[in-house]
């Protein structure tokens, strides 16, 4: 159910040149969310960065890379994901 629910997203955003966006950002926080990581950042690669609702999926995306390497006791590198995520989170707030 997932992967259609995030190509259909895709196809929306391809349909509808306003919506891809959008729709990529939409389908990386559903990546996010069932733990692909690599998919969504792959996703995530090709979008602007000036899209407040995309920044907080990136914002997401770092917050589950720190989480990924705090469990394996890469403490560095989870403190620098974070980090990061805090960058880009506080940044839409401004």
């Amino acid at each position: 159910m997932p992967n259609e629910l995030t190509d259909w997203q895709v196809g929306i955003g391809q349909k509808h040149n306003d919506l891809k966006t959008s729709a990529n950002g939409l389908a990386a926080q559903i990546n996010i969310g069932e733990g692909n990581l690599d998919a969504a950042a792959e996703r995530l690669k090709t979008q602007p960065d000036n899209n407040n609702f995309n920044r907080t999926v990136t914002a997401n995306l770092l917050a589950a890379l720190s989480e990924r390497a705090l469990a394996s006791k890469n403490f560095d590198l989870a403190r620098a994901k974070i980090a990061e995520a805090c960058n880009r989170a506080t940044s839409t707030l401004r």
